[in-house]
């Protein structure tokens, strides 16, 4: 996830300011601002639907500003979805979960991905 999120906002910098990701992401200082704001990024949108990526000064004086929501998210990441989603199914079914709806795969109404799990009881948490 990380790896694409970077790689989202290398790509918008380049769309906007011109350049080449490869060198951009090549640049040791540059790459690590990246990956670094890619983190954080994907930290939250763990909790919200769109979060913003700033990075100041990324190259000479020129700042990046994305805003990036889950669903971009999990469409970049669709083939890492799709391979964690039988792993988790698994798991899933050895701790008793009952998993609902689309399995981690990006949804037409953007749905948190908590409500795919449910209480197999019906009520409170485990």
């Amino acid at each position: 996830f990380d790896k694409e999120l970077s790689f989202l906002l290398a790509n918008s910098f380049v769309g906007e300011y011109g350049g080449s990701v490869s060198r951009l992401m090549g640049d040791r200082e540059t790459g690590r601002r990246i990956a670094a704001e890619a983190r954080s990024l994907k930290t939250r949108l763990s909790a919200v639907k769109t979060a913003n990526a700033t990075i100041e000064g990324l190259e000479r004086d020129l700042t990046l500003h994305r805003s990036v929501s889950r669903r971009e998210l999990e469409v970049k990441c669709k083939a890492l979805i799709e391979r964690l989603a039988v792993p988790i199914r698994q798991v899933a079914v050895m701790a008793g979960i009952q998993l609902s709806g689309e399995m981690l795969g990006p949804s037409e109404d953007d749905d948190d991905i908590d409500d795919i799990f449910s209480d197999p009881g019906g009520g409170g948490g485990g």
